[in-house]
């Protein structure tokens, strides 16, 4: 039950960030300008654990965001697997304490992110793949902000509650 617990706090964190984000999209009009605030708190919250963790925290993650969005639940666990085994290989290869370290993971993973949700979608709809190459230029500023989010909000995200007692020694 105590080990339950921080996994709760995650998919609450990463509920209301789903929902931070579509509040950014539609009613303050950012649109492809707001950041992939679920995503930031993956990595978040990732760059502390090992790798069993990172998959437990990864599926929870991909399940809240899965309740507040309308993209296909198996494309956002699919996805947030992705961006979880990505940060757990990459944390090893990179110090993730490294500010530009953070910022160019959290960019990257949510750039690829959406790209990986826009080709289900066209995959879906049977949408050419001339798509994608439009979609990827929209996903850009996407990128560029959650990467700013990461560079500045990274400590805060980190003193989140519930998100610290989750935390282990990777090494």
């Amino acid at each position: 039950m105590k080990r339950l617990v921080p996994y709760l706090f995650v998919a609450i964190w990463t509920g209301l960030a789903t929902i931070a984000q579509a509040v950014m999209v539609e009613t303050l009009g950012l649109g492809v300008w707001a950041p992939d605030v679920p995503i930031f708190l993956l990595v978040a919250a990732l760059a502390q654990l090992y790798k069993s963790d990172a998959v437990r925290v990864s599926l929870v993650a991909a399940l809240a965001r899965a309740t507040f969005t309308v993209e296909p639940p198996f494309a956002i666990v699919a996805g947030s697997l992705a961006v979880g085994l990505a940060a757990d290989v990459l944390r090893r290869l990179a110090e993730l304490s490294q500010v530009l370290t953070r910022a160019a993971l959290v960019g990257t993973a949510a750039f690829f992110f959406g790209l990986w949700l826009v080709f289900v979608d066209a995959v879906r709809t049977a949408s050419p793949v001339t798509s994608l190459v439009n979609a990827s230029t929209q996903l850009l500023p996407t990128a560029l902000t959650s990467a700013l989010l990461a560079l500045f909000a990274w400590p805060l995200a980190r003193k989140l509650p519930g998100l610290r007692s989750i935390e282990r020694r990777a090494f």
